[in-house]
């Protein structure tokens, strides 16, 4: 049906017969009656409270102007459309609402002034039907015509909020409220109210989500809520309580809400110890807290915790049970959700004579402040000292504002002083109605709303939102606390950690608290005898007075002077007691609408959380920090034993040197004997220590590869001629095979590399007595990896032994006997597996008892392609004969070495390579030595482990002294970092022990040479 159509079927049901216009304004006060009715069912706490102070006295007056005044216009002059000192016009504005009749005559509507506003039109427009309907949605433009058309048909009256679109194109939600004037069952007039309702919409809409969101969190949490009224038997079960007792989602709806459908379920030995219980409760008005057994799927058990709490009218009778059940069978507890009532505002109305300076406020403005009726004068000189001094300045320029005509309403949310000194928060909001020909303002009007819950409320949880910019602990207890101070009105608020309900004297330690407008000093107190046991005992306490009477020997709350007292139990996750949050005033409390316990739950909530959370992480930084210094003490010990072993196996190492030498000039074999196995059981100790070193790196993440150009052939043919002559030496066949396709350079850490195959090989060598030891190599283009195959004929391992091996952990072998017949610590595995996994890679392992291993090396060919233009790094032989560039003829060399072996050894070495040597025993023998030399020495070796002066600080010196001689550090350390330390000395370069002679050799004759090469400074 088009808007025409609906216009045209409306004025064919028209039949007119006008009325008197006081008849009207009657009806008018009873429609804003009914709205206010409909307004609260529909759950708006504000708005009816709005009409209630609007529409009542607009409703008066109205009446009144209705029977003074005779129609003005064929429809009768509608209420709020007069002048512009018309205090109606004024309330229609404030509220929102205004007026309306249709001439059945005409068919034209008339619009009140504010009903105009709503439009978007100029006051005093008279609008068509047509236009009328037009600014409805197109959605229920033919719904509005089929309203009024019932109505004008068979009276029936309507009441409908409908989407609405202005004449500038804002959109808006609309109330429409009409009724019919009906006279011997035909229609005479059609008149009602209309409302802009945008506002109040979105106020619903805000709280239906919140509910939602309210819904969900209750799902979401371990907690099931019920309800029971033991006047009706009616009960309620949460969705979440359905679900953990096992009721399907599908059964949700039918299952019965009564109190015997949920006992029925508790198995048989709880029930009647579980019903005594809720009974005793109700006779001592105390919560209860039991554990029981509940029936639920499958006709299984499960233990739930089930916690409950009366709520009592004036009269002291119960009207609810309130409480949760948490599934504890796992042991696992949480809060149960957390309801906070929002209770609709009082509102004030006050009219400012503002030309006189006199005002005018209804009695329920002076209770809301604490005083009778007119008990106090409010002007503009005492304004100052009711309105609250941080707020005051806000409120004059909301004000001065509205004056100036920058705003159409005057809002503003301030605090005003009640009667007992306290503070009340109220949205005072208002419209000037008169103003002088100039445009000064002449009268205004307005209301004041009890906002002090809600906006107590907002303000904490703001705060409490805040509290993760604090760092410690106990500036977040203290913040707090602060807040729940100036939420109350409180003079103390503390929040204390509960120890000592293990045995021995309970107590409590304050770690935040907020006192006199100041954070409270330390506190630690006993619990015994105080509110705050009774706290702990019962989960929540309450005293509104007297709780000094009730604990007579708590001589701190008398010290505070403390009348009134709520407290409440803090527990951690898994319910242990672990703390209480305390509220205490100086005077009796009597605020019951900012909900104490529901308020102090929510902010106790995050108290305890933070409290477990700050625990849990106590209990890890003082783990981490065992952790720190045991790592640190294990590193000191292998970094001391590194050393202690390292120096005497350097005159060990090159003293058998000597005497292998002098045994093959002698051409004694049992010399030559007993010097090869001394060599042979000091290198094998030194890869035992080279073993440990390398597994301290690993576990400390300091191990580290190079990626430098290498030949993978030229490094595997290294590794096995390093070990052929061992595999020689047990009678086995040790073959290399290599694909011709293997590229010529790829990109790796050489030595590495080398290190792990020698451990493979050297492996293989071990456990194979008879039989070969084949070293294949591939690579796969595909994936950019070289496959080393190390397979052996050797024992093998059983299945088990090799799901033990590939765990790849320190100190593991296949078995202790495996241990005891070939030896090793089962290190060399683990290394080599981590520096597979450090080369790109990974080892894997075949094994078969008694046919024999193979273990495949797997690296990452890096980033280099195959190419000629790169030249590979070819691993170094050691050599034992000095090259000719290693002799040191024209070298003056400056030993400082404490160990007079040590100091013997390398003297003999140097000098046997020509070098002109001095010893001396310190580092401040050095000093000395360096600063008197006539000729200057060319190069210092230092031991860095000197009594006296140790290297370190002897290089310093040298360098601090201007000395710029090459030094290089002999040190028995081998982990990481020792390098960089002695370079950050003062040192030239770092070698370790045991000493490589030749490296020794060649080290000093390269830094003398490129010392002599600088330019002289």
């Amino acid at each position: 049906m088009t808007q025409s159509e609906s216009s045209t079927r409306i004025s064919e049901s028209a039949r007119v017969d006008r009325k008197p216009a006081w008849l009207l304004a009657m009806a008018f006060a009873v429609l804003i009656a009914a709205g206010i009715t409909g307004m609260v069912r529909a759950g708006v706490a504000p708005m009816p409270a709005m009409l209630l102070i609007v529409g009542v006295p607009a409703a008066y007056v109205l009446g009144r102007w209705s029977i003074r005044h005779t129609p003005a216009s064929p429809g009768g002059a509608l209420p709020g459309s007069g002048s512009a000192d018309d205090p109606i016009d004024a309330i229609s504005r404030i509220a929102k609402i205004g007026t309306w009749e249709l001439d059945l005559d005409t068919m034209t509507p008339f619009w009140s002034d504010e009903v105009c506003r709503i439009h978007g039109v100029a006051p005093g427009h008279i609008p068509t039907l047509e236009e009328a309907i037009s600014y409805y949605a197109p959605e229920s433009r033919e719904r509005i015509a089929g309203i009024v058309r019932r109505g004008i048909e068979d009276g029936t009256p309507w009441d409908h909020e409908l989407p609405f679109v202005a004449a500038d194109g804002t959109r808006k939600w609309v109330r429409a409220i009409g009724s019919p004037l009906m006279d011997n069952g035909v229609c005479v007039k059609l008149w009602g109210a209309f409302q802009d309702i945008t506002e109040m919409r979105l106020t619903r809409d805000r709280l239906e989500a919140s509910q939602r969101r309210l819904t969900s969190a209750i799902e979401a949490a371990a907690d099931g809520p019920w309800q029971y009224a033991p006047a009706t038997g009616e009960v309620w079960y949460s969705e979440q309580f359905l679900k953990l007792i096992g009721i399907p989602a599908a059964e949700h709806e039918r299952f019965e809400p009564t109190l015997r459908s949920c006992v029925d379920r508790l198995h048989p030995e709880d029930a009647r110890r579980t019903m005594r219980a809720v009974v005793a409760h109700l006779r001592e008005r105390r919560p209860f807290d039991v554990a029981c057994r509940v029936r639920v799927e499958c006709d299984t058990y499960r233990w739930f915790r089930v916690r409950g709490q009366s709520s009592m009218d004036a009269d002291g009778n119960v009207t609810h049970l309130s409480g949760t059940i948490t599934d504890i069978h796992e042991q696992h507890s949480a809060e149960s959700r957390l309801d906070l009532a929002v209770r609709a505002a009082n509102l004030g109305l006050w009219d400012w004579d503002i030309e006189n300076g006199q005002f005018y406020f209804s009695d329920t403005y002076y209770r809301m402040l604490g005083y009778e009726p007119g008990e106090i004068e409010i002007t503009n000189q005492s304004w100052a000292q009711i309105c609250h001094p941080d707020d005051l300045a806000d409120e004059q320029m909301d004000l001065g504002r509205h004056f100036a005509g920058e705003t159409r309403q005057y809002v503003n949310e301030h605090r005003v002083r009640r009667r007992d000194g306290s503070w009340l928060w109220v949205r005072d909001a208002g419209e000037i109605v008169e103003r002088h020909p100039d445009g000064k303002p002449k009268r205004m009007l307005g209301i004041h709303a009890d906002i002090d819950a809600s906006k107590r409320t907002s303000l904490a949880l703001d705060q409490l939102n805040r509290l993760d910019n604090l760092e410690s602990v106990e500036a977040k207890m203290t913040s707090i606390a602060r807040t729940l101070a100036e939420t109350f009105g409180a003079c103390y608020v503390g929040i204390a950690r509960i120890y000592g309900l293990d045995g021995g004297e309970p107590r409590a330690a304050l770690i935040g608290g907020w006192h006199g407008g100041k954070p409270a000093d330390p506190l630690d107190y006993a619990l015994t005898s105080t509110p705050c046991e009774a706290s702990v005992a019962t989960e929540y306490c309450a005293h509104t007075d007297g709780v000094c009477e009730a604990f007579p020997h708590d001589r701190d709350l008398q010290a505070i002077g403390a009348r009134a007292y709520h407290g409440l139990r803090l527990t951690d996750s898994s319910g242990a007691v672990i703390g209480v949050l305390f509220v205490i005033h100086d005077r009796p409390f009597t605020r019951p609408e900012l909900m104490p316990r529901e308020t102090m739950r929510l902010f106790g909530t995050r108290a305890a959380a933070e409290l477990e959370r700050a625990a849990i992480e106590e209990a890890n930084r003082s783990s981490m920090e065992r952790a720190r210094d045991a790592n640190r003490a294990k590193g000191e010990f292998l970094a001391n034993m590194s050393h202690e072993i390292r120096t005497p196996m350097t005159a060990i190492l090159g003293y058998g040197e000597i005497l292998a030498d002098e045994a093959i000039a002698s051409g004694s074999a049992r010399a030559r004997d007993a010097a090869q196995v001394l060599r042979s059981n000091a290198d094998h100790l030194m890869a035992l220590i080279d073993d440990t070193l390398d597994v301290s790196k690993i576990e400390a993440r300091e191990m580290t590869v190079e990626s430098v150009p290498i030949d993978p052939a030229e490094t595997i043919h290294e590794a096995v001629r390093t070990l052929r002559s061992r595999a020689e030496d047990r009678g086995l066949d040790l073959r290399v095979s290599i694909t011709p396709d293997m590229p010529s350079t790829i990109s790796s850490d050489p030595t590495r590399l080398r290190q792990v195959l020698i451990n493979l090989i050297g492996n293989a060598i071990k456990f194979t007595e008879r039989g070969r030891i084949e070293v294949r190599a591939s690579h796969d283009p595909r994936e950019r990896v070289v496959r080393i195959d190390v397979e052996d004929t050797g024992i093998g391992m059983t299945p088990a032994q090799l799901a033990r091996v590939s765990k790849f952990l320190p100190f593991t072998q296949a078995d202790t006997s495996t241990t005891r017949r070939f030896g090793g610590t089962g290190l060399g595995l683990m290394i080599s597996n981590a520096l597979a996994t450090m080369l790109g890679g990974r080892l894997e392992i075949e094994s078969a008892a008694g046919v024999g291993s193979t273990f495949r090396l797997v690296v990452s060919m890096g980033d280099l392609a195959e190419s000629d233009a790169t030249a590979p790094v070819r691993p170094e032989r050691v050599s034992k004969t000095t090259s000719a560039g290693s002799t040191l003829e024209d070298v003056r060399v400056l030993l400082a070495e404490d160990c007079p072996d040590n100091q013997r050894l390398i003297r003999f070495h140097l000098e046997r390579r020509g070098a002109d040597v001095i010893s001396v025993n310190d580092g401040r023998e050095a000093i000395e030595a360096l600063r008197d030399a006539d000729p200057p020495f060319d190069i210092a070796l230092l031991d860095m482990q000197m009594p006296e002066l140790d290297g370190y600080d002897t290089a310093a010196s040298i360098r601090s002294a201007g000395n710029a001689v090459p030094i290089v550090a002999l040190t028995a350390h081998a982990l990481a970092g020792d390098a960089k330390k002695c370079l950050d000395a003062g040192c030239s370069a770092h070698l370790p022990k045991p000493i490589d002679w030749d490296e020794l050799a060649r080290l000093t004759r390269s830094l003398t040479d490129a010392a002599r090469a600088r330019p002289a400074a």
